[in-house]
Formats: structure tokens, sequence, C-alpha cells
């Protein structure tokens, strides 16, 4: 397929999940643009821009024949492996075996092939070698998955893991390595606080920094990452958190991920590997507080939803004009299908979540 065949089927695919998404997302758009802004306490309907900044930034639409797409997509977090590498009935392990890779991602899979870059978390370690010893820490858990897990994400077309998440360090430094190199092998891409990711294309560069924070220097160490990054053209940070427990974030949460926005981020995307959390619009940045987990091995039926992130950079003559967002809810399960992301289609579910994200409930559940 010749790169104008790509784009045209590209291009189809992206008209085909817009439509989807019109007819269940109605007014969805404010979220993403000018309505869904969250002060310190949550208070729907109150905008939560910075005293010293503008109006948040207002969305232009252009034709799409006028402008060359470059499309992000973030999927939550992932943790592809059981509580110590167990592979006995009912674990994520034993049923990968059964399953085989293709069968986690297949309802999103052709999302994510149709973007140019789709990026998620893998928080488990994923490792043949016999021998590892599990790591001491505070809480006594320990993730492992099989080297091939990770062809779950490279079937399913996802392109970049970040690895500073909690579990990946469940085997200390060598297990973290086996990822890395299992993640390698199944052709995928990763990154981590040391090793940021570059995308270019049409002229333009994308960076992209992953870290998993948990206290002020991991902020610091964000910003200070941040402050080398302002020439290129799209800045995104994309954070894995501890689980909040909770479906509105906090406001040491709120303070950590808007200091990213005023210090240059475009986007800032969270994961605290359990909730999903509502988005906002802070100055010219947006912010989604969490995706939730895509794929959760700790738990066969987590919390049911995830969500799933997309920003289209719309380039003219190697120049960023404009960026758009969606964003699509996802079911994390069925009762007959455990692991395996889907976009909610129910219309009256869908305009719970909805209402939830843009701050009309606070919760994406029926209140019956």
């Amino acid at each position: 397929m010749n790169s104008k065949e790509k784009t045209i089927v590209m291009r189809v695919l992206f008209v085909i999940l817009g439509l989807a998404l019109t007819a269940g997302l109605v007014g969805l758009g404010t979220v993403l643009n000018t309505d869904a802004n969250y002060p310190v306490p949550l208070e729907p309907g109150i905008q939560a821009v910075p005293e010293d900044a503008d109006s948040p930034l207002e969305v232009s639409e252009m034709p799409e024949d006028a402008y060359m797409p470059v499309r992000l997509t973030f999927a939550g977090s992932c943790t592809p492996g059981s509580m110590l590498g167990s592979d006995s009935y009912g674990t994520f392990n034993e049923f990968f075996a059964s399953e085989g890779n293709a069968y986690f991602l297949e309802p999103l899979r052709e999302i994510f092939l149709a973007d140019d870059v789709t990026v998620s978390v893998c928080d488990a370690v994923l490792s043949d070698a016999e021998g590892r010893t599990p790591a001491a820490r505070g809480a006594a858990s320990w993730y492992r998955g099989p080297a091939d897990a990770a062809r779950i994400f490279a079937d399913g077309g996802v392109d970049v893991l970040s690895l500073h998440a909690y579990h990946t360090w469940d085997y200390g430094t060598d297990g973290y390595n086996d990822t890395a190199a299992a993640l390698e092998n199944a052709g995928l891409a990763w990154c981590d606080h040391g090793k940021a990711f570059y995308y270019e294309q049409e002229g333009i560069t994308a960076a992209l920094y992953c870290r998993y924070a948990d206290d002020e220097s991991d902020t610091e160490a964000v910003l200070a990452w941040l402050e080398n990054a302002e020439n290129y053209d799209f800045t995104a940070v994309y954070i894995v958190t501890p689980p909040a427990g909770a479906y509105l974030p906090d406001e040491s949460r709120q303070t950590m991920f808007r200091a990213f926005a005023e210090a240059g981020a475009d986007l800032v995307v969270g994961t605290d590997t359990e909730r999903i959390q509502p988005c906002e619009v802070w100055g010219e940045s947006r912010i989604v507080y969490s995706l939730g987990a895509l794929i959760d091995g700790k738990n066969k039926y987590p919390d049911p939803y995830t969500l799933v992130f997309g920003a289209e950079l719309q380039v003219i003559d190697g120049e960023l004009r404009n960026v758009e967002y969606s964003i699509l809810p996802c079911r994390t399960y069925d009762d007959d299908h455990p692991w395996r992301p889907s976009p909610v289609e129910d219309e009256a579910e869908l305009r719970m979540v909805s209402e939830f994200l843009s701050g009309k409930r606070d919760t994406p559940y029926s209140e019956g």
C-alpha cells in the first residue's frame, strides 16, 4: 500500500469512528473545548482558568483536505500479567495461554492501526527468565507475564509503551530489562523517565515524556524536562499515578497536572490504573486526569470504564495550525469477555459517562 492509499484508508477509518462518536456523544465536544473546566474543589459549570491567563483556546475546524493530519492516540495502562507470574485457573496468564495475544485488543485494533502513534503503559514485568526474584517492597504484590505477552500490544496496534510504572520494577532491574527486551523483540518502542519518545512527520515534531509521579521530586523532574522541550511543535506528558480510589481528582493531582500545563505541556494525560477521571481545559492545554486501566490483569472484573483519547495535529506546509481532540469511552470487559476493552455502544450508558466527563455527575454510573 503506497502512502496515498494509506492516507485514504486512515481517513475513512477516522470518519467511521467520528460518526460513531457523534451518534453517541452529543455535546461531548464541550468537554474537550471550553466548558469542562474544574476549579478546586470540582464544581460543574465553573470555569477553571488561571487568573493571569487568557480565555481557553477556541477550536477552529478546518476542511479535512486543507491540512495533513498527524494522529496520536493515548490508551490507559495495561497489566498483562498475574500475581507472581501464576498461571493457575482464572488468572490473566492462564487466560492468555488459552486465548492468545490477538483476543485482548481486537475491538480497538482498527482504531489503533488507523492513527500514526498509539501510546499505552506496560505495568507488569514480561519475562521468561527463570530465577527472577521479586523485589523487596512495602506492598506485597508482584505482577509478571510471559515475554510473549508483548504481542498483545503489537498485534493490537499499540506502538509505544511507557515503562515508568509501579509494577515494571516488581523483579528489580533484571525484570525491568527483560520487559524492555520483550517489547523490542515484538517491534515496539518504549520510553521512561530517562528516555522520552519523539515523533517526526509532515515537518513537525511531537515530544512525549512518560513518568510515574508520586511525590514532589517526580513533579520537579517533569517540569525540568518541559523546560527543555519548548522547541517541539507539540509536547505531551503521560503520567502514571498511584490509584486514587476516587472518580474525581484531588487537589494534589490537580495542582500537579496544572503545573505541567502551565510549564508548556500541550497535553497532560494521566492514568491511575483503576478509574477514569474527568477532562478539563487549563489555559491553552488539555488535561485528562485519568484514562483508567485498559487491561488490568490484577482483576478479572475491574472498574468497567476506560478512555481512549485522541489528538489530531493539523499541519499545513510544515506548520502545526490546529489540534482537535476526541475521546472514546470503552468498557473494560463484559460478562463473556474479560480483559477485552471495547467501545461503549449503549446510548444511555454513553450519555452517563459523557455527563460525568463534563462535570454533570460525580460518577459515570446511574444513580439508581
